[in-house]
């Protein structure tokens, strides 16, 4: 079996994630003052410097939504 030596998750945790990550998209979506624009040089200094700090204050500090801060956390780290 494929996942043998993993422990199983828990049921009905991928729904509480989800859910999660849905509830914050909602709630970031208002302040994403920034919405199409392209990333600077200087929003990835901050995505980079709050790499280690919860999502949400990225999301603030740079006025994006957490889909989008969440994407160009991934990108940041492939580049680092």
């Amino acid at each position: 079996m494929w996942n043998q030596g993993e422990r199983p998750l828990r049921p009905g945790a991928l729904k509480r994630a989800h859910q999660w990550s849905q509830d914050r998209q909602a709630e970031t979506r208002p302040q994403a003052t920034n919405h199409g624009q392209r990333w600077t040089k200087k929003d990835d200094a901050v995505v980079l410097a709050l790499i280690d700090r919860p999502i949400m204050e990225t999301c603030e500090s740079l006025g994006r939504s957490l889909f989008s801060v969440d994407r160009r956390r991934r990108v940041v780290r492939t580049v680092k």
